[in-house]
């Protein structure tokens, strides 16, 4: 009897562990399927640049690291915060006129990258 519980339950870690696996490799997939933004047809992905992030409902301005990943961007200001934001655009056609939203805090932003 012991032997049959402990091969059903090998059998059930098992299957638990392909099905993990193949959802583990559909998550990768959709992953890499998510285009970046792009500026001259340029991938923006993992790129970090120095900009001047302003909050438009403030109207405030703050120095800022902004690393690029997929459709979002990290900010991360000189203070130590940071921010998660939405590119409103995927093509970056201007480099002084980029705005997000930063959906978390619902400030929206406009970068200038340096």
């Amino acid at each position: 009897m012991f032997t049959t519980n402990l091969r059903n339950t090998v059998q059930r870690l098992a299957v638990l562990g392909l099905s993990l696996g193949v959802m583990g490799s559909a998550t990768i997939l959709t992953a890499t399927a998510v285009s970046a933004a792009e500026y001259k047809g340029q991938r923006l992905d993992g790129r970090s640049f120095e900009a001047i992030a302003f909050a438009l409902d403030s109207e405030e301005s703050q120095t800022a690291k902004v690393t690029f990943s997929g459709y979002q961007a990290l900010l991360h200001f000189e203070d130590g915060s940071y921010a998660i934001v939405d590119l409103e655009n995927a093509v970056i056609d201007d480099r002084d006129n980029i705005t997000a939203l930063d959906r978390r805090q619902n400030i929206q932003w406009k970068l200038d990258l340096h």
